[in-house]
């Protein structure tokens, strides 16, 4: 009983460590791709005159 009580809990800590790195990976290109409009619009609004 203990093994397999053992055994679930290793299963399931496998399986969230996959979905957390999943999910990192997740934020980090919505992290991306806010950086890289901020820049384009700064890049579009920059006045050349100043």
């Amino acid at each position: 009983m203990q093994v397999r009580r053992c055994c679930f809990f290793f299963l399931l800590a496998w399986i969230g460590a996959d979905l957390a790195t999943k999910f990192q990976y997740v934020v980090m290109a919505f992290l991306t791709l806010a950086l890289l409009s901020f820049y384009i619009g700064g890049i579009r609004q920059w006045d050349t005159v100043l």
